[in-house]
């Protein structure tokens, strides 16, 4: 079931992906959204080394990261990740005070 509406969320938010990787000259490539309330969401990302990075992001909050490790070290939030978790928050609401206020990323 989760799988379903993973493709069913994925397929929704196609031009999310396409304008993250856009905005990511191709480096990152999105492989899944998943909307987890109306301003949270989980990104699955492909990191072009044969392994996927999880990017959180809560556009009430304005906050986003990583979860898990990339060579043995926590991955930190990057402008990359912004960039994907801006244009995620966008798409999702145009009244989130995050892209009222993009100033206000933490």
């Amino acid at each position: 079931m989760r799988i379903v509406l993973l493709v069913a969320v994925a397929a929704a938010l196609i031009p999310v992906a396409a304008s993250a990787e856009e905005l990511l000259g191709g480096g990152l490539k999105v492989v899944s959204v998943e909307l987890l309330a109306e301003s949270q969401a989980v990104i699955e990302l492909d990191n072009g080394s044969g392994g996927t990075e999880v990017l959180w992001v809560d556009c009430a909050l304005g906050e986003w990261g990583y979860n898990g490790e990339e060579a043995g070290f926590p991955v930190k939030p990057d402008e990359k990740s912004q960039a994907i978790a801006y244009r995620a928050c966008k798409d999702a609401s145009n009244t989130s005070p995050l892209v009222q206020q993009p100033g206000s990323w933490r």
